[in-house]
């Protein structure tokens, strides 16, 4: 092993081999953990979530909206309102077309719903107003949640999460 060292290729080998360990420890300790984390007690994913699903129903909540357009998925989109004055907006999930639950279990009495167990979260963001966040009301509903006032022309972004 000595005479190896000692030539050329032995020691160009030698290089190569502690560059290839220490490329393999850095790897290690930049890996992401994909799945349940008992140590950290998260969750980690790779890639990004992309929300998909029919649009929830956007109406006014109060105030005049006309030309309400959504883009977007189930949890996560954008709104645009092209005209309003003082508009508060409502937004409601909306009603799978498969059976989440029958209620009873039984098979026989099942309804569609779009109810989240406990309740929903709704956060809506002005982007057109360097991410201003607005104020969401009746947050506590399972099915919908009103946004504060909203201005006229502005895109504004929701993000709903059920809990």
């Amino acid at each position: 092993m000595k005479k190896l060292l000692q030539t050329s290729f032995g020691k160009i080998a030698a290089v190569a081999a502690g560059v290839a360990l220490a490329a393999g420890f850095a790897f290690a300790a930049n890996t992401f953990y994909n799945g349940y984390n008992a140590a950290t007690n998260s969750n980690g994913d790779l890639g990004l979530y992309v929300s998909g699903g029919a649009t929830p129903v956007v109406t006014q909540g109060g105030g005049t909206c006309t030309g309400i357009a959504v883009v977007g998925g189930t949890s996560v989109g954008t709104i645009t309102v092209t005209t309003s004055s003082s508009c508060l907006l409502t937004v409601t999930l909306p009603v799978p077309s498969i059976v989440v639950s029958s209620g009873n279990n039984d098979g026989k009495n099942a309804t569609n719903s779009a109810a989240a167990p406990n309740g929903i979260i709704c956060t809506f963001t002005d982007t057109s107003n360097s991410g201003g966040v607005i104020a969401s009301t009746a947050a506590v509903s399972t099915t919908s949640c009103t946004s504060a006032a909203v201005t006229s022309g502005h895109v504004i972004s929701y993000n709903i999460a059920g809990f």
